[in-house]
């Protein structure tokens, strides 16, 4: 997670702080940022945060917020959140469950979302002016959205923001606390240990952990939080990620992250015969029908068979 918030104020800070030198690229710097991974994983409150450390007016909206039952509503609604980020300027527009308002076309049997695809193309794209606009989306399942919007130029910068290690979620433990006044003294060799024990948790899970424990001093009349509150807090909480989701989330993003690298190496081209691919052979009974279909067309089987007469393609 330290990477991912190195890399993102790498991407919001620095142009904002050396804007004249920016400005002076002979090329087109990147400006869109995507952000993936597991649910609950603090991707929303990360891309608000470097907002906030880099001095930037943060407009977040959820993905569903922006489709609506009217011919042309959707579409209008992402040209007014332009709209409203150019006032805002410099500023950071962020999409939250990016995929819901962004699927690989032809998967809407309306064609609303694929109204909004096309519309936010026209935007990444410059065809509008976007200047001072960072564009930031947030998603769980990147495999659904929309390959056009992923390309160079777009949200061309993939950043993921994995499962917390043990030492992550000792500092969100930590993070979450620093909200609560009310604490014991001996909380931290408790947080320790819960972020040792329960490698599952999540950042979410975490949060609920505290509420959870915060309702139980209401409960026994306690002031403070202590370690027995947040012990039996944590024994009650689920994972908001089962390890059967944890295992899928897993596969897809690392066939994602493949083919992210397969189109950076300039790999995976499509169509047309691979260089090692061999080609299928055909049956005797086959090649028999074949040539007699190429004959009822005209063509000298025998100058087919040589090699002499090519075929004629649509």
């Amino acid at each position: 997670m330290k990477q991912v918030r190195r890399q993102l104020k790498e991407t919001l800070e620095l142009p904002t702080r050396y804007a004249k030198l920016y400005k002076r690229a002979p090329i087109k710097l990147p400006s869109g940022v995507m952000l993936y991974g597991p649910p609950g994983c603090g991707k929303t409150m990360l891309a608000g945060a470097v907002a906030a450390e880099c001095g930037l007016h943060f407009i977040s909206v959820k993905g569903p917020e922006i489709l609506d039952k009217y011919i042309g509503g959707s579409e209008q609604n992402v040209r007014d959140l332009f709209a409203r980020a150019a006032a805002a300027s410099p500023s950071i527009l962020f999409f939250d469950e990016f995929e819901s308002i962004a699927p690989r076309r032809g998967a809407d049997s309306s064609g609303v979302t694929d109204r909004v695809v096309n519309q936010l193309l026209t935007f990444l794209d410059g065809v509008e002016d976007r200047s001072e606009i960072y564009v930031m989306a947030a998603s769980s399942r990147p495999d659904l959205i929309d390959p056009a919007l992923l390309r160079p130029g777009r949200l061309d910068k993939p950043l993921y923001c994995n499962f917390p290690d043990e030492t992550e979620r000792y500092e969100i433990y930590k993070s979450v606390s620093n909200k609560f006044e009310h604490l014991d003294q001996d909380v931290d060799s408790c947080l320790r240990d819960l972020a040792k024990k329960y490698s599952q948790f999540t950042g979410a899970d975490i949060q609920a952990i505290f509420s959870s424990a915060n309702l139980a001093t209401v409960h026994d009349g306690s002031s403070h939080i202590t370690s027995k509150h947040l012990t039996a807090a944590a024994k009650a909480t689920r994972p908001s990620v089962s390890p059967a989701d944890r295992a899928k989330f897993l596969k897809i993003f690392a066939k994602f992250r493949d083919e992210e690298e397969t189109k950076q190496s300039g790999g995976g081209g499509s169509g047309g015969s691979s260089g090692g691919g061999a080609q299928q052979k055909l049956t005797k009974e086959q090649q028999e029908t074949l040539l007699g279909k190429l004959a009822s067309f005209g063509y000298d089987i025998d100058e087919v068979k040589q090699g002499k007469q090519r075929l004629a393609t649509a």
